[in-house]
């Protein structure tokens, strides 16, 4: 016999199945009522489940299906375009988009005079920017710059080794080293 705290709530459960169970009965299908079959559509499948990655200057950053022999220019098409501080004139377009690839639209950014950006004094867009960087890598660079002080050449950078030379060779000429 159940104690009189369980009766109430074993009666509820009790009476919760059997309405259950004759829910089911009263509309299961029968030999003069056909089972009815109701259809869901889902979106097509992507050719071989191809996709990529776009982020940053984009109107809507996101992972999008891309089919084989896709462009860059493609994807940002679906991804609604570039937003106005989109920087494309550094990207080819016309490139192909490798399965599980993430692309970065990088923004124009404010620079030196010289076109150069200020290494010392970027932000962590601006670091974005340069090709190759990865948000790891501008936060590393960051903190570097916070914590050991401002950067004076390549060769600094380097022997803190807070990025890859093949990355630092890369911003290295893009770069304006002054306090």
């Amino acid at each position: 016999m159940l104690s009189s705290a369980w009766r109430w709530p074993a009666l509820l459960a009790l009476l919760a199945a059997a309405s259950t169970g004759v829910a089911w009965l009263a509309t299961a299908p029968s030999p003069s009522r056909p089972l009815q079959v109701l259809l869901v559509s889902s979106p097509p499948p992507t050719p071989a489940g191809r996709v990529a990655q776009i982020a940053g200057a984009v109107q809507r950053p996101g992972v999008y299906p891309v089919a084989p022999g896709a462009r860059l220019a493609d994807l940002l098409a679906t991804a609604g375009g570039a937003t106005g501080n989109a920087d494309l004139t550094r990207l080819n377009l016309a490139r192909h988009v490798a399965d599980g690839e993430r692309i970065d639209i990088p923004e124009r950014v404010a620079s030196t005079s010289t076109g150069l950006i200020r290494l010392n004094r970027a932000t962590h867009a601006q670091l974005l920017s340069l090709p190759g960087m990865t948000d790891q890598a501008a936060r590393a660079i960051e903190e570097s710059i916070r914590t050991a002080g401002a950067v004076s050449s390549a060769e600094e950078l380097n022997s803190r080794h807070v990025i890859s030379a093949p990355l630092l060779d890369t911003i290295a000429p893009l770069v304006d080293w002054a306090p």
